[in-house]
């Protein structure tokens, strides 16, 4: 198994998506993206790279898409980059089905009594959807939840910038089950 992992981030301006890894010292895919991204972000920057804070990300073998044409790569010498996390929409795995999580975590949300919400925001002109613990909504309104169950309303493409579902599969990235969302970052319901 590779010890990077390979993500779709949705920033909020400049471009239509980021692709990129993240390399982490524990093993990439141990930890969930909302952790990775509200507290343990230092973790995927090398030594030497940047100062270990958290807030920001390091991602290598980078991959730009232009904003308003998504089918065009851009900024290609750019391969090794540091995207603040405040600046990221929503983010997604590339390849979910390597994502192992921790025991310890799943028992504890079975424990829990869980009171869920569906979340709808707007990414790129298409209506998301999915479930997510209603508490972590209200406690993390300025930071990332984890959203699983999501479904992305199919718009209809046009020539310049195909729908997000076709842009994913274009990358070899099957329609997300779960993914991670800024709350202070999106239009959401």
């Amino acid at each position: 198994m590779d010890a990077a992992r390979r993500l779709v981030i949705f920033p909020v301006d400049q471009f239509y998506a980021v692709v990129g890894n993240i390399t982490l010292p524990k093993g990439s895919y141990g930890i969930s993206l909302t952790d990775i991204l509200n507290d343990r972000s230092s973790l995927t920057h090398r030594q030497g790279d940047h100062e270990h804070r958290p807030g920001r990300i390091f991602l290598t073998d980078a991959e730009f898409y232009a904003l308003h044409d998504s089918t065009r790569r851009i900024c290609k010498v750019m391969t090794e980059v540091f995207i603040p996390v405040q600046q990221v929409r929503a983010v997604i795995d590339v390849h979910p089905e390597r994502y192992q999580g921790s025991a310890d975590k799943r028992r504890e949300a079975q424990e829990r009594l869980r009171r869920s919400r569906e979340l709808l925001f707007a990414l790129h002109g298409h209506a998301v959807r999915g479930v997510a613990e209603a508490l972590e909504v209200y406690r993390k309104s300025e930071q990332f939840v984890g959203l699983t169950g999501v479904a992305i309303d199919e718009e209809p493409a046009t020539t310049a910038c195909p729908s997000v579902l076709e842009f994913l599969r274009h990358l070899g990235c099957p329609p997300p089950d779960f993914m991670a969302v800024n709350l202070k970052c999106v239009i959401h319901s």
